[in-house]
């Protein structure tokens, strides 16, 4: 036998793709609630990701300054973030 699914709420697609206090507030619904309920259908927590994280992969290709522009941040921040990498 199949487990038995509890019925749906309206806001589960978004579940996983915005921080639950965000979401809580978007839908009108308790913090604790939007918790439970991700917990219980075993989906991830939102995981936060860094505008200049998305560039990583043209480090030591494009010039800081490129780089900062793209990702809306400062060069001084991609410089950081190439040395902390090693490149």
């Amino acid at each position: 036998m199949s487990e038995p699914q509890a019925p749906t709420l309206g806001y589960e697609s978004l579940l996983g793709t915005m921080s639950a206090a965000k979401l809580s507030r978007t839908v009108g619904v308790a913090y604790a609630v939007v918790e439970a309920r991700r917990e219980f259908l075993g989906i991830a927590p939102y995981k936060r990701v860094s505008r200049a994280d998305r560039y990583v992969h043209l480090f030591g290709v494009v010039p800081n300054s490129v780089l900062a522009k793209l990702a809306g941040v400062s060069h001084e921040r991609i410089a950081q973030m190439r040395m902390a990498k090693g490149l």
